[in-house]
């Protein structure tokens, strides 16, 4: 609203906190694997800034008392001229170094979603960790490259089991998906009257480019000798289609070769998430 006080930014480090800010931003979306934050200061008169501000302190940031991100400081820039002093802190949300560090080198078969979690996401951090799913599916055979960062591997199975990873603004790292059962909280209001708006505007975007009217996805599924030997491989297919795109005398295929999907239940997981994923890209 146009009457609405100027939000309060607030972050704290080591104890410390400061709240007077000239120019902030923050970025904060469910597909960003990091979510952001700028902060910028200036002033004409001499200070001396405190230790706590470092490269890779761990530092929290509330917006009007309620806290949006738990994470690091990832940069922080010093400006000193006759005109006076000027400082940026830019840092992420706590998947900051699963987004920037590789995977230790894992190979596991048999092995459960939270298993993969502890030998790829707790080395680098003491994350914890909620998995919300009814039941986290088992993978025969996970083989992460070297070089793939924590996060992507993460992704890889999260996606697999048909879940999403992110981070709460405490910190928490979350795996699984939306809860359609939690009544809305609010309705965006915009009337050409004015009457009840809270919406100053509104824009909607639909695109067709990364939107697929049928997706498939092609696995393999081995079977082992008692000395863990891969003696045979099958292959398996799931297609799904989206029944929006075909009414409509659409053709857009799309497919996806995924190694790691063992049965026809994990290929159609797959297919199923990129699918969403396709249609939420469109709109």
């Amino acid at each position: 609203m146009l009457n609405d006080p100027i939000p309060s930014i607030r972050l704290a480090i080591g104890g410390l906190a400061h709240d007077t800010w000239d120019g902030w931003s923050i970025e904060s979306d469910l597909l960003t694997p990091a979510d952001a934050f700028e902060l910028e200061l200036h002033t004409k008169r001499g200070a001396r800034l405190p230790e706590v501000i470092k490269e890779g302190a761990p530092c929290s940031l509330t917006l009007d008392g309620d806290l949006v991100l738990t994470g690091q400081v990832d940069e922080f820039e010093h400006d000193i001229s006759r005109q006076g002093i000027s400082m940026r802190i830019n840092g992420r949300d706590r998947a900051a170094p699963l987004v920037d560090c590789s995977a230790p080198f894992v190979s596991m078969r048999e092995a459960s979603l939270k298993e993969i979690i502890d030998q790829v996401v707790t080395p680098l951090g003491a994350y914890r960790v909620e998995i919300r799913a009814d039941e986290a599916k088992t993978r025969r055979r996970i083989q992460i490259e070297p070089g793939q960062t924590a996060w992507e591997a993460l992704l890889q199975v999260a996606e697999a089991n048909g879940l999403w990873p992110w981070i709460e603004p405490d910190g928490r790292l979350i795996i699984g998906g939306p809860n359609y059962t939690t009544p809305p909280v609010g309705a965006l209001v915009l009337q050409e009257d004015g009457v009840g708006n809270n919406v100053q505007r509104l824009t909607v975007r639909r695109s067709i480019a990364n939107r697929y009217s049928q997706i498939t996805v092609l696995g393999q599924h081995g079977q082992y000798d008692n000395d863990g030997l891969d003696t045979k491989r099958s292959h398996l297919r799931s297609v799904i289609q989206d029944e929006t795109l075909a009414r409509r005398g659409i053709f857009r295929p799309k497919v996806v070769i995924d190694s790691a999907s063992e049965n026809q239940d994990m290929a159609t997981t797959r297919a199923r998430k990129l699918l969403a994923d396709s249609r939420l890209e469109g709109f």
